[in-house]
């Protein structure tokens, strides 16, 4: 029997981000892949692209589950995918199937993602300096048990060591 690879989830704003941003996602893609983890996300434009995109160009598997009724919406880094016709109840799913939750930047999708996320008692890490949602919604006073803040270059670390040290309260 062959062991089950960890299934990150990658959430965050479709649509434009700035560069810095970008960067992140790259970066949190690329660690991911050389993690040798799988990078699930809603497979959209945005942090989910540039997250895509660092894991492929580092020879790691995406999977996009979609909003949209139609496989051709994902972003060209999506290499499986799944074409929900759900909106944002595809969230539900995202982070149901994801071992552990990965957020940078975001709106109200990512708050949503979040919240799936907690409720399903999985690791969700915050990537601090990457705006939206992780910096700008203050978690702290709400002391949510598996709610994690990291630099982008720590999370995917923290998010895998979390998991396999079942770190979840």
């Amino acid at each position: 029997m062959t062991e089950r690879k960890i299934m990150l989830a990658v959430i965050g704003r479709d649509g434009e981000i700035d560069d810095n941003v970008r960067k992140i996602c790259y970066n949190i893609g690329r660690d991911i892949a050389k993690a040798d983890c799988i990078l699930i996300c809603g497979g959209m434009n945005g942090v989910m692209e540039g997250a895509c995109r660092g894991a492929v160009e580092n020879n790691g598997l995406t999977i996009g589950i979609l909003p949209t009724g139609n496989k051709e919406d994902a972003n060209e880094y999506v290499q499986i995918s799944i074409a929900t016709g759900i909106g944002f109840a595809r969230n539900a799913i995202i982070t149901s199937a994801a071992d552990g939750i990965i957020a940078i930047n975001g709106r109200h999708g990512t708050l949503s993602e979040i919240g799936y996320a907690l409720g399903y008692n999985k690791p969700v890490v915050l990537v601090e300096g990457s705006k939206g949602v992780c910096d700008d919604v203050d978690f702290s006073k709400a002391k949510f048990e598996n709610l994690y803040k990291a630099d982008a270059e720590d999370a995917v670390n923290l998010v895998i060591n979390l998991i396999e040290n079942r770190i979840v309260k």
